[in-house]
């Protein structure tokens, strides 16, 4: 009821104002809003393009690549030098074969133009932390650029052998002498950029650069230190038992065509050093690093006079590699005993084995491909496919 009372009056409110200003009902009408009329398909226009809402993303700061340390140049040059061993085998394999040879060539080029990009932001990342007061990147960048300066040159060389073209003996010849003089060079870079690091770490933080007699404890961070690598991927046996063990195994379940291979090395008498009990044991321990970081996923390692790896899943190709690149690498890298440089060679022996082969004649047949050296002379590998052992050519 009070409603209706309330708009009576509200009515009788709006008669008089429209009276009082001459206006007629259909003005009055005009003054109250209306709602948009909803648009029918017909009125809509076909050629206007309907397309989503674009939304304004925020930019995100995207953080830069991590700086290179002194541990990551130390890795850097152990990987580059394992690349250079690699690819030098490589082209000594692959010579009587043109497409294949410049491919690997093609593959030396390349490793050498990645590193010498990698070390160029090194040592001026290093560089910048040496002139802030780190002795041990400081030391690093001068091991770094000197060494850099050879490695760059030789690249060079290098280039210009692919350039000028390997399909005669004589240019493919050059270019694997020059592969093995660069893998050299990378070795020796490696360990005078460890012997650096070592001091740095060794010399008190405000201590002068120059001191003229280290302590006794200070000059033995002076020997080559191991560079930081990742653990090697294979297994390290206690005795022969599970060396055979694991070939016996792998006999076992190998398909009917399959052929594993069997390995040994044995440390050649050192030159001057041949009575020199504890020289011996010294760089067999560097050599046995050595030949860890050459295995990988599978593969087993017994230590021994002469040690002995098993090479599962390598074809004889792979197994040869990676032997032949073991035993370039422990001649080209210098050992130290009591302050005094040693150099050494090994010798190898790989040993085919096959389904249905008796384990025990697998390591007869290796025994006697080692024993052939007694007339194929030391540092060279051979092989006994079964029937009789034959030295590989080099």
């Amino acid at each position: 009821m009070l409603t209706f009372v309330f708009f009576v009056a509200v009515l009788n409110l709006s008669v008089g104002y429209a009276l009082g200003r001459g206006l007629t009902l259909s003005d009055l009408l005009e003054l109250i809003p209306r709602r948009t009329p909803k648009p029918k398909d017909d009125d809509l226009d076909d050629d206007i393009e309907l397309t989503e809402p674009v939304y304004e993303e925020e930019a995100v700061e995207e953080d830069g690549p991590a700086q290179p340390t002194p541990d990551d140049m130390l890795a850097s040059l152990a990987s580059f030098r394992d690349k250079l061993n690699s690819t030098s085998i490589e082209l000594k394999l692959k010579k009587e074969d043109g497409e294949k040879f410049e491919e690997t060539a093609c593959k030396l080029q390349q490793a050498n133009h990645d590193y010498l990009e990698e070390a160029e932001g090194a040592i001026e990342h290093l560089g910048q932390l040496g002139a802030d007061g780190d002795a041990v990147a400081e030391a690093t960048r001068d091991a770094v650029a000197q060494g850099s300066e050879q490695v760059a040159k030789m690249s060079g060389e290098i280039d210009g052998y692919l350039e000028a073209g390997l399909d005669d003996e004589e240019s493919r010849s050059k270019l694997i002498s020059k592969a093995a003089e660069m893998r050299d060079v990378a070795t020796e870079l490696q360990e005078t950029t460890s012997v650096a690091i070592a001091k740095a770490e060794a010399e008190p933080a405000d201590a002068p650069s120059k001191d003229p007699a280290p302590p006794a404890d200070e000059a033995k961070a002076e020997a080559p230190v191991a560079p930081k690598e990742k653990p090697s991927a294979a297994t390290t046996l206690e005795s022969i038992d599970e060396l055979l063990e694991q070939l016996g195994a792998a006999l076992e379940t190998a398909e009917e065509e399959t052929v594993e291979h069997l390995a040994a090395i044995r440390l050649d008498p050192l030159e001057g050093h041949e009575d020199n009990a504890g020289c011996r044991k010294t760089v067999e321990a560097t050599v046995e690093r050595l030949a860890m970081d050459c295995l990988g996923d599978g593969h087993a390692f017994l230590r021994g006079e002469p040690a002995m790896m098993l090479l599962k899943g390598d074809s004889y190709d792979d197994a040869l590699k990676r032997i032949e690149g073991l035993r370039e690498l422990v001649a080209s890298t210098t050992y130290s005993h009591d302050g005094e440089q040693v150099n050494a060679t090994i010798t190898c022996a790989l040993a085919d084995a096959r389904t249905g082969d008796a384990r025990d004649q697998v390591i007869e047949q290796l025994s006697e491909a080692l024993s052939e050296s007694a007339t194929g002379g030391v540092n060279r590998t051979y092989h006994h496919d079964g029937a009789f052992p034959t030295a590989v050519a080099e």
